[in-house]
């Protein structure tokens, strides 16, 4: 019986000290996860041809890019700011390499040209 009792103890033992383990490189391995997602949606957004004339017509507040549509036509984007408040809505035709910048609080439509 002391036997079982001591088997059943150190059981508990390893089996508590190995799930830890496991829950602990679990977190981890998502922490990493997330700084590579954000390292790679950043390049995502920098390496569009759209961006930099993006950047140069709107304030430099801090932004959140949201792709709205995205196909061989043309490419909508929503930029929110902190609060998930649409603040700028951008339609890029590809064809025709035209940007359309949008403010959405109703001052309506503050870029339009064809980019390079």
């Amino acid at each position: 019986m002391y036997k079982v009792m001591t088997l059943l103890t150190f059981s508990a033992i390893l089996t508590a000290c190995s799930s830890d383990d496991i829950v602990n490189k679990g977190n981890e391995k998502q922490e990493q996860k997330e700084e590579v997602n954000v390292g790679k949606e950043t390049r995502e957004w920098s390496s569009l041809p759209e961006y930099e004339k993006i950047m140069e017509v709107i304030d430099r507040n801090d932004y959140t890019f949201q792709t709205m549509t995205d196909n061989q036509g043309k490419r909508i984007l929503f930029l929110t700011n902190n609060n998930g408040e649409k603040i700028y809505k951008t339609v890029f035709v590809k064809n025709e390499k035209r940007l359309k910048i949008i403010k959405v609080d109703g001052s309506g439509e503050i870029f339009n040209d064809i980019i390079n």
